[in-house]
Formats: structure tokens, C-alpha cells, sequence
């Protein structure tokens, strides 16, 4: 029963990774740049953060299951613009989409976010696995139908969120009536706080947003194009980067000597350099792509949990540093699209991959020196 509110971020993030997986491939079908490629997604991810801005203000418990419910079917709709011809149909599903997920995630975190009674720890690793894990399915199973005739390849986008909001209104009764007063999973002896953490984690987060988010975004189009794979083969590896990060995530709640660790920050940046160096090393061969995108998953996974723990583990700043890591999301959304969509049309597919490890490089010394100062630093 406790696992249960997890379910609902796993099929919404599984319906978004399909839209993510096929708007490239429309971009390609539609002969666009990979410029206006990226541009697609600067413009998905403006319009979600002005969405989640606007909603902040006028969501209550009063009208957030149905605006919940609303964000999760939407895509339903959403993806009959897909059957369309033309850039302005993609446009104003790209729009209505950022909408959508926007409205699902804000609702959610005020209906559910605190009715599994578990740590921050075990409640961080779980968020980061079941969104990690939708996305992983997404990818695959859109990667499996993106190339059928006709219009079947909206068939996960249609069917996904009809389940969804069916689940959710035969689950939210039992969930919502739990009671967790008093009781609180843990996951082993408590860590002492080390607020120098949370700025390392805002970096963390950052660059990995910017690096991760960015190439994925772009990665279906230029391998349709200039690596001549399969929508099959690139869906595979996707998903394979998706369950390694979610598996990362979920590991991360059983060592938690790595939570304060500088060590541990510095094999997680080793990792994610090394798996874009792979990866570059020979963009065209599946297997060596697939296994450095795999490491690059192992890489984001470590982030996406560690920066979310530092962020809640102090109560009284716990909802700033949240809003600073769901800004930085925002914007290392917006400059991984531009970043990557640039870099492939002028530059090609190996710099889109070498770059991210040159900025994961920069960005881990910072971290080390910051993770290493004394004990009295101020993040």
C-alpha cells in the first residue's frame, strides 16, 4: 500500500517518455533541423515551468484531484495532433503537453506526496526509481510502435492515460485513508545533515539535467538520421539508460555512507564521463552507444537521488531548496535542448556526446571543491 502513490508518477513519466521519444522522430519525418529539434524542447520546457508557476498559485485540496485527473488524460487528446501534418500541429501538442505534465505533477505532489510514511531516504530512491522506470518503459514501447503504419504509433499515448485515470480513481480512496500518523520507515542509523551538500546536489542536478536531458531529447533524431538505427534499437537503448538509472537511484537508499561522501561524488562524475566518452568513442556501433548511455544512466540516477535527500533532509529549508532544484531542472532543460540541438546541427554526433563529458568534468571539480571545504562553509 505504501508503494502504491509511486505508481502514478511511473505511468505518467511513461506516457511523457513516449512523446519525448516521438517528437524527434516527427522532427526527422518533418524534415526540420536539429536546431529547431532542440527548440522543440526549449519551448516544452518554458511552458512547463510557467505552467507549474501559474498552478502553484490556484491549486487547493478543493480542486486538485480533478485538475490531477485532468493533467493525466489530457495526453490522450494530446496525441491525435501527432496525426496531423505540419509544424504548427507538433508545436501546439508540444504546448499542451509541458500543460498536461504540469498540471498531473503539482496536483500530485499536494494529494499524495506524503502519504507513503516513509523517510526522506527510502521516499527519494523510490520517487527517483518509479519515474526512472516509466520513462525506461516509454521509450521501449514507443520505440516498438513508432514505426507502424498508419496512426498506431499514439497507441501507448492514448491508451496509457486512459489506465492511469482509471487506477486513479479506484486507488486514491484506499491511499488517501491510510494512516501513516506516527509512523515512519527508516532505512538504517540517521545521517547527520551536511548542509555544504546541498549546494554540491544543485550542481549535481544541474549538469545532469543539461547533459542527460539534452542528449536523450536529440538522441532519436540523430540516430535516425546520421547513425541510421532503427526506432527498435534507439527505443532499446533508452530504455536501458532508463533502468540503470532507476536501479542506481534505488541503490543509493542501501549505502548511505555515500550520502556525504566527496568520494562518492567523484566515482559518480568518473562514471558519467567515461559512459559520454564511450559512447562518442563510436556513436554508430549500438553496443558501445548503449553501454556508454548505460553508464551516463548510472551516472543520472546517482544525481537525481542524492540531490532530492540533501534537499528535504533539513525540514526549515527543505521547500526552498526544492523550488531551487525544480528551477534548475527547468533551466538545465532549456540549455541541454539549445546546447545539444546546436551542437548536433553544427558539429555532429560526437560532439553532442563529448561535450557533456567535458561539462561533467568542470562541473565535478567545482563539486570536490565545495564537497571538501570546511565544515563551517555556507552553501
Amino acid at each position: 500500500m505504501r508503494l502504491l502513490p509511486f505508481l502514478f508518477p511511473l505511468l505518467v513519466d511513461l506516457v511523457l517518455a513516449c512523446f519525448l521519444f516521438y517528437i524527434p522522430v516527427r522532427a526527422s519525418r518533418l524534415g526540420l533541423s536539429d536546431v529547431t529539434t532542440g527548440w522543440l524542447f526549449v519551448v516544452f520546457n518554458v511552458a512547463y515551468l510557467i505552467a507549474a508557476l501559474g498552478l502553484s498559485r490556484l491549486v487547493n485540496e478543493r480542486n486538485a484531484k480533478v485538475l490531477m485527473l485532468l493533467g493525466g488524460a489530457a495526453p490522450a487528446a494530446i496525441a491525435l495532433l501527432l496525426l496531423l501534418d505540419g509544424i504548427w500541429p507538433l508545436i501546439t501538442a508540444v504546448l499542451a503537453l509541458a500543460v498536461a505534465v504540469a498540471c498531473f505533477f503539482v496536483n500530485f505532489q499536494l494529494i499524495m506526496g506524503s502519504s507513503t510514511g516513509m523517510s526522506p531516504v527510502r521516499s527519494s530512491a523510490w520517487y527517483a526509481f518509479s519515474w526512472s522506470i516509466g520513462m525506461s518503459m516509454g521509450a521501449l514501447l514507443q520505440g516498438a510502435v513508432s514505426d507502424t503504419p498508419g496512426g498506431w504509433f499514439i497507441a501507448p499515448m492514448v491508451i496509457v492515460p486512459v489506465i492511469l485515470v482509471v487506477l486513479a480513481g479506484l486507488l486514491h480512496p484506499r491511499i488517501v485513508t491510510v494512516n501513516h500518523s506516527n509512523e515512519t520507515i527508516d532505512s538504517g542509523t540517521p545521517v547527520a545533515h551536511d548542509r555544504r551538500y546541498v549546494a554540491v546536489g544543485r550542481i549535481g542536478i544541474f549538469v545532469t539535467v543539461v547533459t542527460v536531458f539534452g542528449t536523450r531529447g536529440l538522441l532519436p533524431k540523430v540516430a535516425l538520421e546520421d547513425l541510421a538505427m532503427s526506432e527498435w534499437t534507439i527505443g532499446l537503448i533508452l530504455a536501458c539508460a532508463g533502468l540503470a538509472q532507476a536501479l542506481a537511484a534505488l541503490g543509493c537508499q542501501r549505502v548511505q555512507q555515500w550520502l556525504y561522501n566527496p568520494w562518492a561524488v567523484a566515482v559518480a562524475g568518473v562514471i558519467g564521463i567515461s559512459g559520454f566518452a564511450l559512447a562518442a568513442s563510436a556513436p554508430n556501433q549500438p553496443w558501445r552507444l548503449g553501454i556508454g548511455i548505460g553508464l551516463v544512466g548510472i551516472f543520472s540516477g546517482f544525481w537525481f537521488y542524492q540531490a532530492v535527500v540533501y534537499a528535504i533532509m533539513e525540514r526549515a529549508t527543505a521547500t526552498r531548496n526544492i523550488a531551487t532544484n525544480e528551477m534548475l531542472v527547468g533551466l538545465g532543460s532549456v540549455a541541454g535542448a539549445v546546447i545539444c540541438g546546436y551542437t548536433a546541427e553544427y558539429s555532429g554526433v560526437r560532439a553532442v556526446l563529448l561535450i557533456p563529458a567535458g561539462l561533467i568534468a568542470v562541473t565535478l571539480a567545482v563539486q570536490m571543491y565545495w564537497a571538501t571545504r570546511p565544515d563551517s562553509a555556507k552553501n
